[in-house]
């Protein structure tokens, strides 16, 4: 199932695997945040979920409290058990490693290069988590 707005598309790639890729020149605020959360739940049955978020080939901005939101919010965090970013954008890069000092998201949280490192790293979590139970 797949969901796609002018601001970003939402994919469930697995069961327990989201993905959310951002459009160009976008501005994503409090509100748009919280749309997301409820389709991401939709998409997942209410379950938590691994979440991979593509910043590549774009411009765009977020709130500050958007930004405070994402990272900090316990009941958003509580429904995810990471978030894999991946920018091909040096300054996006840079950008999300200030976030990630500034906001101190309360989930496991890595920036990547490409897609794919982002669902290794996915990959890997989930065998982990897989066998911790």
């Amino acid at each position: 199932m797949n969901i796609e707005t002018e601001i970003y598309a939402l994919t469930s790639i697995e069961d327990d695997v989201i993905y959310l890729k951002y459009k160009d020149n976008i501005f994503v605020d409090l509100a748009t945040i919280k749309l997301i959360e409820k389709q991401e739940l939709e998409l997942t049955n209410g379950k938590k979920f691994y979440h991979i978020v593509g910043m590549s080939d774009i411009l765009g901005s977020m709130s500050d409290e958007g930004k405070k939101y994402s990272a900090q919010n316990k009941d958003g965090a509580s429904l995810r058990y990471c978030d894999a970013v991946y920018t091909n954008s040096f300054i996006i890069s840079l950008m999300l490693g200030i976030y990630l000092k500034i906001y101190k998201p309360i989930v496991p949280t890595k920036v990547f290069s490409n897609f794919e490192d982002a669902y290794n790293w996915v990959k890997v979590l989930k065998k982990t988590n897989n066998s911790a139970h």
